[in-house]
């Protein structure tokens, strides 16, 4: 575990990762996102370090095989580090608000240089995985509150996949290295 906070600590050295990339456009919650994500659970720092990680996998590979293997080794990154599909107390980044089709809520945050998590955004593809948020929940009440950019505090489980360990809804092999979408069920949101 400290080795991953490590590695994590020496990519923000060498300016590979930047926790201010991931503040509002106007720059003015670095500071403030910079010292959540210091007392950030050392399970989300793990995450960032697996993408991290399978990003340079990926740009460094020759061919299209030594690329893919870069996805794999992510999904074997998280599995390792995760017991368990739950999420407490992570801080992010509000990247989308928005509602589907049929009026529940899909959310989108940002939790480290184009890396995202969030519900599904439609009812057809959230089939099985139930993670658009009832109109009629607490959370769905707090979401909406809620614009582009503000810093949150948020808790739940992500939907295990077989390929990715956690579900990745990329269409492409590049997308899902270079700006992975985890597919999140929230269970509790507010805003910092």
């Amino acid at each position: 575990m400290v080795k991953y906070i490590g590695v994590v600590l020496a990519l923000a050295a060498l300016g590979l990762w930047s926790v201010g990339s991931l503040a509002s456009k106007d720059g003015g919650q670095d500071v403030e996102l910079r010292h959540a994500l210091q007392r950030a659970p050392s399970v989300e720092t793990q995450l960032i370090t697996a993408v991290i990680e399978a990003k340079r996998v990926y740009s460094v590979g020759r061919n299209n095989m030594a690329k893919g293997a870069a996805r794999t080794q992510r999904a074997k990154l998280i599995c390792d580090n995760f017991k368990t599909t739950n999420a407490t107390d992570w801080t992010g980044v509000i990247e989308r608000v928005s509602t589907s089709e049929d009026g529940k809520g899909a959310l989108a945050l940002k939790i480290g240089d184009k890396l995202f998590l969030g519900t599904w955004n439609n009812r057809g593809s959230d089939i099985g995985d139930h993670t658009l948020i009832d109109a009629a929940s607490k959370i769905f009440k707090v979401a909406s509150s809620l614009k582009v950019g503000q810093l949150v505090r948020f808790s739940g489980s992500f939907v295990g996949s077989e390929s990715d360990c956690f579900k990745e809804s990329s269409v492409t092999l590049e997308a899902s290295i270079n700006q992975p979408q985890f597919i999140f069920r929230f269970s509790d949101l507010q805003a910092l």
